[in-house]
């Protein structure tokens, strides 16, 4: 079995681990290269779990750990049709390319969403405590941060912006500023917590470019609305060493499903209500295999994102963020300093 590139190839993943897990579990022994453990099960809880897996003709490898995981069950009613809630606390994935934890994962599963309009069409809520990323070199991102980074890239250069109390951006070369406080690059408190490399700022061949925002509110007119209530980030390269890393912390973000015009109608009687969510079902279905997380909530308290080894030639999205800023600066008139273009795009070749 080989590290999937496509939807349809995460979902015949999971599909094919969470067999093997079954049966490692229930015969104790390692099947396929996965293994499963749980130190104790009983009816809604399981404490202890652990679940390792030798993928890709052993050349990826990775674990999950979680010392409880509970869940129950709920009779659906109109105001709440919730059927399921699931509790992870404290949840460890390790690979070979990233590590993630969090401290507390809450999936909510709703009831023919379509039928109760209780959400706008989510099937499931989720809500992440304390979320934290480290991706060791970018040459080896996981494939799910790749969706998730294109999705985020495309809604900030084509999509809606309803609100931004603050936006700012800093780009500096090291070697243009000699007497500068480190405040004045952009670089925040808790920014230079997570970088791994510190700016210095005699060095003339390291880059630093930073962003903040405060209050960020997108539609991206694709069915989503996505709310940041702050975002630090900042990429750091030195081309002369060849190394550079990135960093960027977000709190208060919310990935939320919203209704399109057309879906925008009076309530009709409960009978035709039930037809509609019946003949929704298959579509439905068909869009989780493809991409689960388009049909959920997403909510995460904070979250930290740390590249270790970050290769702006890597960074695609970033050189079409450059070219689309470029041409939308021409086409809106702004007078845009051509020298801040042609820093970027000649440090993209790096």
């Amino acid at each position: 079995m080989t590290v999937p590139n496509t939807p349809l190839g995460v979902a015949y993943s999971i599909l094919a681990a969470s067999c093997f897990a079954l049966l490692s579990y229930l015969f104790n022994t390692p099947v396929r290269g996965h293994r499963l453990t749980i130190a104790r099960l009983s009816l809604f809880a399981a404490h202890g779990i652990r679940y390792e897996a030798l993928v890709d003709h052993k050349s990826y490898a990775f674990s999950f750990s979680a010392p409880l995981l509970t869940w129950s069950l709920h009779l659906p009613h109109t105001s709440d049709p919730r059927w399921a809630t699931v509790l992870l606390h404290d949840a460890f994935y390790t690979s070979t390319s990233a590590d993630v934890a969090a401290d507390r994962l809450t999936l909510k599963l709703w009831l023919l969403p379509v039928l109760f309009r209780h959400t706008a069409g989510a099937w499931a809520d989720v809500a992440l405590a304390g979320l934290r990323i480290r991706v060791r070199r970018s040459t080896d991102t996981p494939y799910w941060i790749q969706r998730l980074r294109a999705n985020l890239v495309a809604t900030l250069l084509t999509g809606e912006v309803l609100r931004a109390d603050l936006f700012r951006t800093a780009f500096h070369f090291g070697g243009l500023f000699t007497a500068m406080d480190e405040r004045s690059l952009g670089e925040s408190d808790r920014m230079r917590a997570y970088t791994t490399t510190p700016l210095r700022t005699h060095d003339p061949y390291e880059l630093c470019f930073s962003l903040a925002a405060r209050g960020l509110l997108i539609n991206n007119e694709e069915g989503r609305m996505y709310t940041f209530g702050s975002i630090d980030s900042q990429l750091r390269r030195d081309w002369a060493k060849d190394r550079g890393s990135f960093a960027l912390v977000a709190e208060e973000c919310q990935w939320v499903r919203v209704l399109f015009p057309y879906e925008r109608v009076a309530p009709r009687p409960f009978s035709l209500q039930l037809l509609s969510s019946i003949l929704h079902f298959p579509y439905d279905l068909w869009r989780n295999v493809n991409c689960p997380i388009r049909t959920t909530n997403l909510s995460v308290t904070r979250l930290d994102v740390t590249f270790d080894a970050f290769r702006l030639r890597d960074a695609e999205l970033l050189r079409q963020a450059v070219v689309l800023l470029r041409e939308q600066a021409i086409t809106s008139g702004v007078n845009w300093n051509e020298l801040f273009f042609d820093a970027i795009a000649q440090a993209l070749a790096c």
